[in-house]
């Protein structure tokens, strides 16, 4: 054996490379292809069997595993299916479990470090058995049977088996997701939470009871903000709601720096709750995703911010706001510090207000999207305009100069509406990108694609060869085979064009001529690359020639 496998490091640095998912008792989507190999690995010799099954066991998405290490005699196993890799099981319980019966099934359940419950790919699928969980209840020998646990999935809404959630609580939890109900139930579980998990650093409630506004439940609200109070080590955290209090508290801690709130309410100035925030606000907030917000509450929320070192700014859900709005907003981002290491950036509105009247009132114009200009770190850009985008050939180049590391750009609208006003930027748009952006592999703008520009020559024009997808929204083709040639000598490597699908007559032709046009791009790319290749290696040959002091 060589010797660098005696050092425990190098033997974790192989194992993790092996464990790419999490069980290998889930169908094979879900399935670790290192399962097999640390399997092995722990038959082979003592020096790896600890190690390997420590890795084995680490991830459980489903409690079946545990439930095998019982005696063959406790249930009988049923389902439509017992393979292994499929998950379809059903306990059937025939004897009583013994404190003997213990032995095997502790051995392994210290080894689990985290275990996803309740994420059933079949509706009959018994991965939390209610027999099961009921005589496990009664014979546990401690109070928590995954002893080591660190991170807790609990993604069930069966109110039958959700009183035995306290069997996987141990002291040492360090994440927890949660859907929650609004029930004394849930709320009593989050008190108790509250009082008793201090080592709690990522928590994820989700409910969309909870988080409706119709359907609130003032007393869960209060057991949500109750139980984020008590939350002082806390890193990431997804809520349906958050109360102002809570939303102060959390302003206060320096280890915050992911944040989602599902429906957010900002805290208005004239408001009860209205109390200063504290300085520095959100020092370490990295990550920030609100939903069923407007966007002047998020305005508010970023000027409340202290200069922040925002890597990740998405909202989803909400009302669509004017032109006059959005510029506010973006102002705001870039007045937070946001600018200087956004990467990513996302802002879906699809909600249109009571009051709406005239579309070009709530347009991205070229003015509104300036200032977004100055944030050089951008990686993915992508942004729902129901009302469509004004932005032209010039801002188009001046855009991709600005992101030089953009990798995904969608500036997409809804056509079901018509409310979008015709393209001003053409296919030349498309040499800007080429350009300035190698590392953009996502590629979707309202463009009139019936403009297509001649190309520069050979030795002016950008190869950008990491373009794979390309959105053209409802822009019509003029002549397929030049738009292709054009597509082709600046993207070769693309594969995927695709239009808006609006079931009409004229979408469905559109949709025909681009997917002719692809099959075009290929046959051209083909051809180009063939090409590229093949000059490349005559100059390497003239230049080896002159190398060698032979004449040409």
């Amino acid at each position: 054996m060589h010797r660098c496998l005696s050092l425990p490091e190098v033997f974790q640095i192989i194992l993790e490379k092996l464990d790419e998912a999490h069980s290998d008792l889930l169908p094979p989507l879900y399935r670790s292809r290192g399962s097999s190999s640390h399997a092995r690995l722990a038959r082979t010799c003592r020096l790896f069997s600890d190690a390997a099954l420590n890795m084995l066991w680490r991830n459980q998405c489903t409690m079946i595993a545990l439930l095998k290490c019982f005696p063959a005699h406790l249930w009988e196993v049923t389902g439509l299916d017992s393979s292994p890799t499929t998950g379809v099981f059903r306990f059937l319980p025939e004897s009583a479990i013994g404190p003997a019966d213990w032995e095997r099934f502790l051995l392994y359940a210290a080894r689990i470090k985290t275990i996803t419950l309740g994420l059933n790919l079949y509706a009959h699928a018994a991965d939390l058995p209610l027999d099961a969980l009921e005589m496990i209840n009664i014979t546990r020998p401690a109070e928590c049977i995954l002893p080591n646990l660190r991170k807790l999935h609990w993604v069930t809404t069966d109110p039958t088996v959700f009183p035995f959630i306290r069997l996987f609580l141990c002291p040492g939890i360090s994440a927890i997701s949660l859907v929650l109900e609004p029930t004394p139930a849930h709320r009593s579980l989050l008190l108790w939470l509250g009082s008793t998990a201090h080592s709690l650093q990522e928590v994820s409630l989700s409910g969309t009871e909870v988080a409706s506004d119709n359907e609130a439940d003032p007393a869960t609200l209060n057991a949500i903000t109750s139980f984020i109070l008590t939350l002082d080590k806390i890193k990431t955290l997804s809520v349906p709601r958050l109360h102002p209090s809570a939303q102060r508290h959390l302003a206060s801690l320096p280890s915050l720096s992911t944040l989602r709130i599902e429906n957010f309410v900002s805290i208005e100035p004239g408001s009860s709750h209205a109390h200063p925030y504290p300085h520095p606000s959100f020092p370490a907030l990295s990550h920030l995703t609100l939903g069923a917000t407007k966007l002047a509450s998020a305005t508010k929320f970023l000027t409340k911010m202290s200069p922040s070192a925002l890597k990740t700014l998405v909202f989803y859900d909400g009302p669509v706001s004017t032109s006059v709005v959005m510029g506010a907003f973006f102002a705001a981002l870039h007045s937070s510090g946001a600018h200087l290491h956004l990467t990513q950036l996302t802002i879906c509105f699809t909600t249109l207000p009571l009051d709406f009247v005239d579309p070009a009132a709530y347009r991205l114009t070229t003015a509104v999207l300036t200032p977004l200009l100055s944030f050089s770190s951008l990686q993915s850009v992508e942004m729902l305009a129901r009302t469509g985008f004004e932005i032209d050939d010039p801002f188009c180049a001046v855009m991709a100069a600005a992101w030089p590391q953009l990798e995904r750009l969608d500036l997409n609208t809804d056509f079901g509406y018509d409310m979008a006003p015709p393209p001003a930027a053409t296919a030349a748009s498309l040499l800007a990108f080429a350009t300035h952006c190698p590392r953009l592999t996502e590629l979707t703008l309202p463009l009139d694609m019936t403009l297509v520009p001649e190309l520069p020559p050979r030795s002016l024009r950008p190869q950008q060869t990491a373009l794979q997808v390309l959105g053209v929204l409802d822009s019509a083709v003029d002549s397929k085979t030049r738009t292709a040639r054009f597509l082709a000598s600046l993207f070769p490597r693309l594969t995927r064009i695709y239009s808006a699908i609006d079931g009409s007559e004229t979408g469905v032709v559109r949709d025909r001529d681009w997917a002719a046009v692809q099959e075009l791009v290929s046959d051209f790319a083909a051809v180009i690359l063939d090409e590229d290749r093949h000059w490349r290696a005559e100059s390497m040959r003239l230049r080896d020639m002159v190398d060698k002091g032979t004449q040409v």
